[in-house]
């Protein structure tokens, strides 16, 4: 079945004339002459086949074709205008669907603050959120499966992606509370030499593999990295 296409702005002037039911008006109303209004209902009448409008000296009315059409007419030009204000929402980043990569320690610090604030901003958008280390969060941002990674260190150059910082945090030693150097305000790097590191493998996040492993070599020690398996979370090491 062929589908007929019926111009916008000839459904505008029908549905526009079919309320007034007065070519005046419904020419004011719509910002033109009578006789270019006059030109949209008699191709739109040549389109549908049949006639809109019953014209009898001093007044006009729907014909049974112009009462059956007049719901559809207005249901298109509502579809379209909703669409279009659907379409600009989502353009300009106020509605639609943000796709989120995360890394797990995020979790507990600046991610919930983050969220809250983005919700509060932005509530007709819906957050799809991914816990995911710094490797898979670059290969995900290429692919275009997430649209923002927040991840602890992205690699120097990349002409693919773009990079802000959001926070700086200073690395810490993680030590049991039973070691001595818990007694310290502050360790130096050198002084954890004899210490076994725990690290996530290179593989899951390598720019802050090598930042912690260059540390050390920069302090004149290469660091025992012990238990580097990886099943998603991290595990303790005692």
């Amino acid at each position: 079945m062929e589908r007929p296409e019926l111009p916008l702005a000839q459904l505008h002037a029908f549905v526009v004339l079919a309320e007034e039911l007065h070519f005046g008006r419904a020419a004011t109303r719509l910002g033109i002459a009578q006789p270019p209004l006059s030109q949209q209902i008699r191709r739109l009448e040549d389109k549908v086949g049949y006639a809109l409008f019953s014209r009898e000296p001093g007044r006009i009315g729907l014909t049974p074709a112009g009462r059956e059409l007049l719901p559809a007419a207005r249901h298109a030009l509502t579809d379209l205008a909703e669409g279009l204000t659907a379409a600009r929402e989502v353009g300009s980043g106020r509605a639609g669907r943000l796709r989120i990569g995360f890394a797990a320690s995020l979790a507990l610090t600046v991610l919930p603050g983050l969220l809250r604030t983005f919700r509060e901003r932005f509530p007709a958008v819906d957050l799809d959120i991914h816990e995911m280390t710094t490797t898979p969060q670059l290969a995900a941002l290429r692919e275009r499966t997430i649209d923002i990674g927040l991840l602890r260190e992205p690699p120097a150059y990349d002409a693919e992606l773009g990079f802000e910082t959001v926070l700086a945090e200073p690395f810490v030693a993680v030590l049991p509370s039973s070691h001595p150097f818990t007694a310290q305000r502050a360790v130096r790097v050198e002084q954890l030499a004899d210490c076994p590191f725990v690290l996530l493998p290179r593989a899951v996040g390598p720019p802050l593999y090598d930042q912690i492993t260059g540390l050390c070599v920069a302090a004149g020690f290469t660091p025992q990295v012990t238990r580097t398996r990886w099943n998603g979370r991290p595990s303790a090491p005692w």
